[in-house]
């Protein structure tokens, strides 16, 4: 299970804050932002996408093109990766209104769609079993527990905010919220009138703070600068993922994360596959450094396609940068190694003697023990003779901040920087906000 900190801000990516109008296009806004928002991480703004466009999309999907109800999340998603979203420069302006000269009723240009179909959306991740299924998984049936649905959601969200992913969601939402205003800290929608449900709408979750209002989300509106600080607000996580109507609650409808835009002919696709983030894994743990973008496409690809980790890991192992790193050494001296990478210390005399003649007696390559130490660590239980929880916490923190190396961040070369990163954290997931901060402003992105 991924290591989450106490306190993640994705805010500082966003472009300039959307006020959707008069529109019900608040999905559309939503997904715009969420998009850009990865873009800025990777140093490669999209620019602002044309949500006009997209809602027009989403309604002709859904059948409703000539009125203004809004669309669901996963409608609005589909139609973003099946004609893509224009540039605002090249589409009509945003007009916020809905009246019947509106230009929301106007079917975008060829032009436009020449553009859209460079920027279609690579994919994306419904999550909506997460807050209708026990743990999110249908077979174990509905989860009519309110107090385990939002802890599972924490757990979730979490993770993807830990990826650097914000998180598009929709909900009945209270009226309260239409009134917030000034910095996080002090805004208290629980103080308005509440005698009913203000109505559905969808924002974009671009943080959480454990400790801000007893803990809650941050998330991004589209109602203007003017609303909460900025157009920041937020959600206590006991009112998120209520069960039902609630005058404070939010009720959701709609949960999803979106994956990257196609540019041109190369898809940027940041999802955090299972392939990658165990290769990922392997680079902190053999090289003691972050992956490299193209290093992890490569070998997350040999694996989909059926090579197995301990081969990639024998075949790393067989660089000139493990070579120059590692070759020197004696097996015992290689052990301590691996433990220092994947614990942050040295190998107790027992365990560096057992692993070293393994190794030695060739029942074991190195990099199979590699593998096999990163595997211990990774599914412990913390129980007495295994690795502790702590030991596991600090592996998953470099794991995290190798992964955003390569996939979030898009990071080739730079070795240097990703050497420095998967060694300053430590088993705090905070370390991993700080390395972060870091990571772009070695970069000069900051």
């Amino acid at each position: 299970m991924s290591v989450i900190a106490s306190k993640i801000d994705l805010s500082k990516y966003s472009g300039a804050v959307f006020d959707q109008g008069d529109q019900n296009s608040c999905t559309a806004n939503a997904i715009a932002q969420a998009i850009r928002l990865q873009t800025r991480e990777y140093h490669k703004d999209s620019g602002e996408l044309a949500r006009e466009q997209l809602y027009y999309d989403a309604r002709t999907l859904w059948g409703n093109v000539s009125t203004d109800t809004g669309v669901p999340v996963h409608i609005a998603l589909n139609a973003a990766m099946s004609k893509g979203i224009a540039d605002q420069a090249v589409a009509l302006p945003y007009s916020g209104t809905h009246g019947t000269n509106s230009s929301m009723f106007v079917q975008p240009s060829s032009s436009v769609y020449a553009n859209a179909a460079t920027q279609k959306l690579v994919g994306y991740t419904n999550l909506e079993d997460h807050f209708n299924y026990v743990n999110g998984d249908r077979t174990k049936g509905f989860e009519f527990n309110v107090a385990n649905k939002q802890a599972h959601l924490q757990q979730v969200i979490g993770e993807y905010l830990m990826e650097g992913k914000p998180v598009i969601f929709s909900a009945e939402v209270p009226v309260g919220i239409a009134s917030l205003s000034g910095p996080l800290a002090s805004q208290n929608y629980f103080t308005f009138a509440q005698s009913s449900p203000e109505g559905f709408h969808t924002m974009v979750i671009v943080g959480k703070d454990d400790n801000l209002h007893g803990g809650s989300y941050i998330v991004e509106n589209s109602w203007g600068t003017g609303w909460g600080a900025n157009g920041l607000g937020y959600i206590p996580y006991n009112q998120f993922g209520t069960a039902a109507q609630s005058e404070s609650g939010y009720r959701l409808t709609g949960l999803a994360v979106a994956y990257g835009l196609t540019n041109g002919s190369d898809g940027i696709n940041l999802e955090w596959t299972a392939q990658r983030k165990e290769v990922a894994q392997l680079y902190a743990t053999l090289l003691d450094r972050a992956a490299d973008h193209s290093g992890l496409e490569y070998w997350a690809g040999t694996m989909k396609a059926g090579q197995s980790i301990n081969a990639i890991a024998n075949f790393m192992y067989s660089s000139g940068e493990v070579a120059a790193k590692y070759g020197s050494l004696t097996d015992a001296a290689f052990v301590n190694e691996m433990y220092i990478n994947t614990m942050g210390h040295a190998a107790d005399a027992g365990g560096k003697a057992y692993w070293a003649d393994l190794i030695t007696r060739k029942v074991i390559s190195r990099g199979e023990f590699a593998v096999t130490l990163m595997n211990n660590v990774e599914n412990t239980t913390g129980a007495a003779g295994s690795p502790s929880i702590a030991e596991h916490d600090y592996l998953m923190n470099r794991t995290a901040v190798s992964a955003n190396f390569a996939i979030t961040y898009q990071i080739d070369s730079h070795t240097d920087i990703g050497a420095w990163a998967v060694d300053n954290v430590t088993s705090d997931a905070n370390s991993v906000q700080a390395t972060l901060v870091g990571i772009q402003s070695m970069m000069g992105w900051a």
